[in-house]
């Protein structure tokens, strides 16, 4: 059960979703928008572009209550369980700092969005999502504590004896 951190609608009726633990997946649903069905509003580029991270980043959602299962876009094409309509393009497994995972998780459960966590912290969304990326290791302190401060929460920093990585 995993979930994703953002999605981005792209050219044509193609998705790039990244996922928490650091997949990212480039999806085209041409063949189900073009079935019609339930999703046949999203024919609209409009409304295609409106797709978010449902609710806890466990699926892709749009306006009116359409959303597609995260796990279900991971499995293979030839997989029985895969959404009909979906085709991957591309798979790329990212290596996910800690830091980055972590606040993804504290902000997946706080139930906040990332606009929500802008108006809390005084962090844009630009900078927030970014820091949210699997494989971003930018963070400063100064960001994590306050970051740490809006979800409730506070920074616990400690160092280990380890190998260097």
């Amino acid at each position: 059960m995993e979930r994703i951190t953002a999605v981005h609608a792209l050219e044509g009726n193609t998705l790039f979703i990244t996922y928490q633990d650091g997949l990212e997946l480039h999806v085209d649903l041409s063949p189900l928008l073009e079935r019609g069905g339930v999703f046949a509003p999203l024919r609209e580029r409009a409304a295609f572009e409106r797709v978010r991270p449902g609710a806890r980043g466990r699926s892709i959602a749009w306006d009116d209550d359409l959303e597609i299962d995260v796990d279900a876009l991971r499995l293979p094409d030839d997989h029985p369980d895969k959404p009909d309509g979906t085709l991957e393009l591309d798979r790329t497994q990212r290596p996910v700092t800690p830091v980055a995972l972590e606040l993804a998780r504290a902000l997946l459960e706080s139930g906040l969005t990332q606009k929500q966590l802008e108006q809390r912290s005084g962090i844009a969304q630009q900078n927030i999502s970014r820091m949210l990326q699997p494989d971003y290791n930018g963070h400063t302190v100064q960001s994590l504590e306050r970051l740490a401060g809006a979800l409730g929460k506070r920074l616990v920093l400690r160092l280990e004896d380890g190998e260097h990585i």
